[in-house]
């Protein structure tokens, strides 16, 4: 359930600036996916913690110091992917979208306009 919870998440921080764009224009869409990133840093990592606690593991044979920081790396390393640049990279990929979109838009209403008056 808690996968199910991270992948809406995601689908969610994609589609709230194009709502924002479709609904109130790019300001907002840009406003919107600003907050989105706010949220990602400030409050993201925290709700994972919820929802993905770090397993209890029994304590493993005596390693070498080096081997324990190898290990530790790895694992910030992981968290930090799942917790903050996945979800960042899906609002900075809703913005963009909105962006993309209005200047599609921007693009697509001059060439009407033009056409307009050959006519």
């Amino acid at each position: 359930m808690a996968q199910a919870f991270y992948i809406s998440c995601l689908l969610l921080f994609m589609a709230l600036p194009l709502l924002a764009y479709w609904r109130w224009g790019l300001a907002a869409s840009l406003v919107v996916t600003v907050l989105e990133l706010g949220l990602v840093v400030f409050v993201f990592p925290g709700m994972l913690d919820l929802l993905f606690p770090r397993p209890k593991s029994v304590e493993p044979p005596p390693q070498h110091p080096l081997e324990k920081i190898r290990r530790m790396q790895a694992e910030g390393l992981g968290r930090f992917v799942v917790e903050m640049m996945v979800p960042g990279m899906a609002v900075l990929i809703g913005g963009a979208l909105s962006v993309v979109w209005s200047a599609a838009a921007a693009i697509w209403r001059s060439v009407a306009s033009r056409r307009k008056e050959r006519q």
